[in-house]
Order: C-alpha cells, then sequence, then structure tokens
C-alpha cells in the first residue's frame, strides 16, 4: 500500500488519516520483517522485540522493555530501521548504537509521548518528527543540564543517524523519514563541538582530560614479558597453536564437551611441556583416563597470546582501540627492498584512510602471526574474535543457543584483552595521573607520542604519519598535554635558563656585555661585589681573585635565574641575538610588539589606555635589537651579530657600492652596531676595525 502525503488534507477525517497512517506502519514492518540480520544477529529477526547481538548481554536490544505498548510501534519501528542502517550500511559497532540509540529513547520519549509523535493507539492518527524543533531540543538539552550538569553527545549522534537514513529506507511510508530536528545542522557545526560551544555558553566546563601515559616501569615490565612470546618462545608458541587450531575445530561447542578429536591431539601438546611451563604450566583434567588437558587452560592460553601480541602491536603502532580490532589476517607484508622491514596494512577509521601502511619491526610481524593462529573463530578474517561460548537467552520460553563470534567490537572487551597479560605477570597499569585513570589502549599510544615528542625535533611530522593524522594540529594536540611531554619540556626549559645565566654572570663580570640594559646591569653586578667585599671584611677575610670571580658569578647567576624562574623577567633569546630583558610585569607595548599592537587596536577600536592595563606580550620575532631598552647584548650569545658585521665589513671593504640597497643596509649596520660590538669584541679584533 502507498501512502502519499499529498494525500493527506484538512477535509479528512482523523480517523481515516489515522487508519492510513498505521496501514502505511504494517506494510513498513512487513517489508523488514525477513530483512538480512547477520552483522546484527545470527538467531533474532526485525520484528523481535529483543534482538540478541551474541555479545556482551548489556548490549542485546531490548525494544520491548524500551517501548513496550502498542502505541508505540511507530517511534519503535524508526528507531529499528535507524539502528539497522547504521550498522548495516554505516558499519557502525553494535555497542556504540547500542548506547546511543537507548540514550535517545531515554532521553526523548517523554516529549514524544506529549506531542503525540509517532505514538498513538492503534488506527488512531499520530503526528510526525517535524512537529518538533529546535527550540524543542535545545529547552530539553538546557534541562538536563540544568538538573544533571551533563548531556552526552552520543544522543545527537544517534539523530544524525536518523537524518542520514535516505528516503528509500521507508518504502510506502516517508513521512516516518521526517529530519528530526538538528540546531547544530542549522549552526553549521559538528554535534559534538556545537554541544561544547552550547555548554560553555552556559557556564559549563568542557574541558576534555587527554588520557595518560604509562609509567616507563609499566612499559618496562611489559616489554620484558612479551619479547618472549616473539622470540625464544616464538617457535614453540606456533606449534602449539596449530595444534589448537586443530582441537578446536573438533570441539562441540553447544554441548559444551570434548570429542575425541580433542583427546588425541593432547600427546603432542605434552611433548611441547617443559616448553609452554615457560609462558603458561599445562593443566590436566582428571575426568578422563588418558591425560587431557583443561578446557579452562585452552582459553587461558589464547587469551594470554592474545594480549601479549596485541600489547607488541601497540607498542610499535601506536594503534587506537578501534583500528586494532579491525586489523584482518595478512595484514602484515614484508618489504620486498629491505630484509628486516615489514609493513602492516591498516584502515584509519578516525581519519578514514584506507589501506594505510605503517614500517614495522621484525617483532610486530610475529605478533600479527600469532593472533593470526591464536583465534577463538578460525573461521573469521579478524585477527581478533570473540571468544566461544554457549549463551542461552529466554525469548518465548524457547532457548536460543550462539556459538561463535566474529570480529571482536566492543572497545571494553579490548581493553580487558590487555589487562589480561598484566594480571598474569601481576603487573600494575600505572599512568602518570595523579588521578589512578584506567589504562587502556589509547595510554599506550599517549606513551608513544610522549618518547617521540620527549627526544626527536620531528615530533609533529613523525606523529603525522604514525598515527595517520590528517593535519599537524592533532599530533601536537598529543604532545601538548603529554605529561612526559611536559616534564620533558621543564627540563629543558630550566637547563636552557640555567645555561643562559651562566653566559650572562661571566658576561657581566668580565664586562662584556653593552647597551641601555647591560650598563644597568653592570651597575647592579658592582653592588653585589661591594657586597661580598664588606661580608669579608667584617669576616676578616681576603678573597683571592679567583675567589672573588667564584662567588660573584655564583651571586649573579642565581640571581638571574631567580628572576627568570619566578617569572619577573622573560630572559629569551630573540633572533637579533639579543636577550629580552623585560619585566614580565611591565603592561606597556614592548618596542618588537608597538606596530602589531596598534594595528590591532585600530581594528578592534581599543582604546591604548584598556591594553597598556591589561598588558601586551613582546613579540620576539620581531625584536629590534638595540633599538629596545630591554635588549642584553653581549658575549658570546651576540656572535651571530657579530658575524653579519663581519660580512657587511668585508662588503663595504671589497665590493662596495654595486647595490645600493645593500650599501645603505651595510652602512647601517655598522654604523649601528660597531660602538656595541666594540665594547664586546674588540679584544678579539685588530684595533680600528669597529673604527
Amino acid at each position: 500500500m502507498e501512502f502519499e502525503l499529498s494525500v493527506v488534507n484538512h477535509d479528512e477525517s482523523q480517523r481515516e488519516l489515522g487508519y492510513k497512517q498505521w496501514e502505511c506502519v504494517r506494510a513498513l514492518e512487513e517489508h523488514y520483517k525477513h530483512c538480512d540480520m547477520s552483522a546484527i544477529s545470527d538467531v533474532s529477526s526485525f520484528s523481535d522485540d529483543v534482538w540478541l547481538t551474541g555479545e556482551r548481554l548489556s548490549t542485546n536490544f531490548n525494544w520491548f522493555n524500551k517501548l513496550p505498548e502498542e502505541r508505540h510501534r511507530p517511534l519503535k519501528l524508526l528507531v529499528k530501521i535507524v539502528t539497522y542502517h547504521a550498522i548495516t550500511h554505516e558499519r557502525k559497532a553494535i555497542s556504540g548504537i547500542h548506547s546511543k540509540a537507548l540514550g535517545f529513547l531515554n532521553f526523548f520519549i517523554e516529549v514524544c509521548e506529549s506531542k503525540s509523535v509517532l505514538i498513538s493507539e492503534p488506527n488512531q492518527p499520530f503526528n510526525y518528527l517535524w512537529l518538533l524543533t529546535n527550540d524543542d531540543v535545545v529547552f530539553l538539552i538546557t534541562d538536563r543540564l540544568s538538573k544533571v550538569g551533563t548531556f552526552s553527545k552520543s544522543i545527537l549522534e544517534f539523530i544524525d543517524h536518523m537524518n542520514f537514513v535516505p528516503a528509500s529506507a521507508f518504502p510506502n511510508a516517508e513521512f516516518l523519514n521526517g529530519k528530526f530536528p538538528s540546531p547544530w545542522v542549522e549552526d553549521k557545526l559538528g554535534a559534538e563541538e556545537w554541544l561544547v560551544q552550547f555548554k560553555n555558553g552556559l557556564g559549563f566546563n568542557t574541558e576534555t582530560k587527554p588520557y595518560s601515559a604509562l609509567q616507563f616501569e609499566v612499559v618496562s615490565q611489559i616489554v620484558k614479558a612479551t619479547s618472549p612470546f616473539v622470540d625464544e618462545n616464538f617457535d614453540t608458541l606456533k606449534k602449539a597453536l596449530n595444534i589448537l587450531k586443530d582441537e578446536l575445530s573438533d570441539y562441540d561447542y553447544t554441548e559444551n564437551k570434548r570429542q575425541d578429536g580433542l583427546n588425541r591431539a593432547s600427546p603432542r601438546l605434552i611433548k611441547l611441556k617443559n616448553k609452554l611451563s615457560k609462558i603458561l604450566p599445562l593443566e590436566f583434567s582428571d575426568r578422563y583416563k588418558t591425560p587431557c588437558v583443561t578446557t579452562s587452560w585452552y582459553s587461558q592460553f589464547i587469551l594470554l597470546i592474545q594480549s601479549a601480541a596485541s600489547w607488541l602491536i601497540l607498542l610499535t603502532t601506536g594503534l587506537r582501540n578501534t583500528d586494532m580490532r579491525g586489523l584482518k589476517n595478512g595484514c602484515c607484508k614484508p618489504s620486498k627492498r629491505h630484509d628486516f622491514i615489514n609493513y602492516l596494512i591498516v584502515d584509519i577509521k578516525k581519519t578514514k584512510l584506507r589501506g594505510y601502511v605503517l614500517p614495522v619491526p621484525e617483532q610486530t610481524r610475529r605478533a600479527v602471526e600469532l593472533l593470526e593462529l591464536a583465534k577463538f573463530d578460525q573461521d573469521c578474517d579478524w585477527l581478533l574474535t570473540g571468544q566461544k561460548k554457549l549463551v542461552t537467552e529466554r525469548k518465548s520460553d524457547i532457548a536460543i543457543e550462539r556459538g561463535a563470534q566474529s570480529r571482536m567490537r566492543d572497545t571494553k572487551t579490548f581493553n580487558t584483552l590487555l589487562q589480561s597479560l598484566a594480571k598474569h605477570y601481576d603487573i600494575s597499569l600505572d599512568t602518570v595521573s595523579p588521578d589512578d585513570d584506567e589504562a587502556t589502549a589509547h595510554c599506550v599510544r599517549a606513551t608513544l607520542a610522549g618518547w617521540i615528542g620527549s627526544n626527536s625535533q620531528a615530533a609533529i611530522l613523525i606523529l603525522k604519519k604514525l598515527f595517520g593524522h590528517s593535519n599537524a594540529l592533532m599530533p601536537d594536540a598529543y604532545l601538548a598535554h603529554n605529561p612526559l611531554i611536559i616534564e620533558q619540556r621543564n627540563k629543558n626549559i630550566s637547563k636552557a635558563q640555567e645555561s643562559l645565566a651562566e653566559d650572562m654572570a661571566v658576561a657581566l663580570i668580565n664586562k662584556k656585555v653593552s647597551g641601555n640594559k647591560g650598563n644597568q646591569l653592570l651597575k647592579g653586578v658592582e653592588h653585589i661585589k661591594k657586597q661580598i667585599q664588606l661580608e669579608d671584611s667584617i669576616e676578616m677575610k681576603s678573597l683571592t681573585e679567583m675567589e672573588m670571580f667564584t662567588t660573584l658569578k655564583q651571586r649573579v647567576k642565581q640571581m638571574l635565574l631567580t628572576r627568570a624562574r619566578e617569572g619577573q623577567i622573560y630572559a629569551l633569546l630573540t633572533p637579533m641575538a639579543a636577550i629580552c630583558m623585560r619585566a614580565c610585569s611591565d603592561t606597556r607595548d614592548t618596542a618588537c610588539a608597538k606596530l602589531a599592537n596598534n594595528q590591532v587596536r585600530k581594528e578592534k577600536s581599543i582604546d591604548k589606555a584598556i591594553t597598556d592595563v591589561m598588558g601586551t606580550l613582546p613579540n620576539p620575532a620581531f625584536c629590534v635589537g638595540k633599538e629596545c631598552s630591554d635588549a642584553l647584548i653581549g658575549h658570546p650569545w651576540s656572535k651571530d651579530l657579530l658575524g653579519t658585521f663581519d660580512f657587511y665589513v668585508t662588503y663595504l671593504e671589497a665590493v662596495g657600492h654595486n647595490n645600493l640597497d645593500l650599501d645603505d643596509t651595510a652602512k647601517g649596520f655598522v654604523k649601528t652596531y660597531g660602538p656595541i660590538l666594540k665594547d664586546i669584541y674588540q679584544e678579539d679584533r685588530e684595533v680600528g676595525y669597529f673604527g
């Protein structure tokens, strides 16, 4: 039956309208009655009130529990179709869509009830989605935030899934496909970005907590525990797994008992007893006359190998949880040109990179090979599969039995798998966070970013390639908030400050400084020297020249270092080979930032008195050198100025006047910096060189 919207008019009775609407709903239910549900369930049909996914019980779709009454059928049908389309066509994970769908129903069921949107008694008319407005959505979100302080973006994401479903998914019932109000689309933003801005507008804290890196000691223990799996025990594990592969093919999961094939295979494992004891000692069952290894040992053995191999892949690639679960058989290929290089071929889901190639070492290739063998479902192409087990559910008093699972779809399941190795070797997965954060697969990613950022000047480029980022901002986010990077940067800053303070102290004592700031500091050094002499006279001591130099240098260095570390002065080395000694408390425009600040004030119509009170930062990239009263020029940090001076002097003496612009520049530089450099470097040059 086909129902055109144009048929509905004000002259048509409400009863006839309701009858036609429900006829279309029944026809659409019939259309989906025999649709392919293999991506969701092997045992449930679309019309069932419970979809058994075969994963964790919490991921089963219990539609009857959420929409139990007959009047809910139109809304239930819509949500079912959206869920089905998201999993089968958009390839979304069952667990993710499960939480989104149920969250959507929990949040919007009340407003749908109040406005009779897709809810009515059978053959009675109901209203369509377009009766709801953006204001309704905004009001509901505001109300939720005011009551509980949080709101999940997954609810909005399900609306995006709903609006993504094409009209062809609703044959003869297109009226069910009315677009759900989406204020973020109107604002031309994504759901997550819009929600963040909306929360900010209401004064809620929207800062996201970055993933914490694992402690170095923890990673060291993991590497020590996993290395034998791909080194000295690799061949033994391959033999054992091939035996297991034969046994699993002869195992009856429905009856959950051993068959003869398993008994015959056990002696082959017994031959490996001593070697396997290094990984997991064999456990034998006393239920049989012949020695048989217990099924619990098999499960534990495979999980341990899966966990170890997964750790090795994560530590060499930094893959996300979802991308790890997306790896397939044959994903690791040896290089045709280099003996020790292999390539991991992976789909990066977040940045939509298919067949992305990552160079990996031999250990990673072996880890992939182990995962190809250590699988509960040998018929599945995915490297990581769910565990075969008997799952019994009750539906209309009929027992539903489910055997093998396919791909490991759940994020939590993979994180639990990683903990298997840690528990076996008694490794505490502690992160660098003081909040005792739980260690997850993404923590390994943060750990890798920390190592690379701490030890490479090309960290942005390396992370962009390794992590499959689409731009340079994404790897920078990993570095900016990574505790390992912050710690290393603080060390680098502290070391640089100490080195700079040392150079300045020696230069000031030797009077190898120049400029206004240099003269001011020289007076300060002279004052400190007199203090030391006064202290010595009181204590009736007589310092040698070397002792005076050492003591004075220590005092001056400590004074400069304290002021820099406490944020009293900037102490920055600028491109003009001068140290910016500007006081951080000085809110006036700096010489280097004056022009830019003036331009901004004109564009924004801001009074200078306001910015003078608020304060503006210096811009070292546009340092004006000698012209700035806060610039400290001295030895050895100003050698680049001397090099430039040498170039211009040589040019004027040897070439001269071939290029008027360069000639003026050379003369101007020599005239400006000659007297200053003479104060610092006269002893290193011939008499008259600076004159």
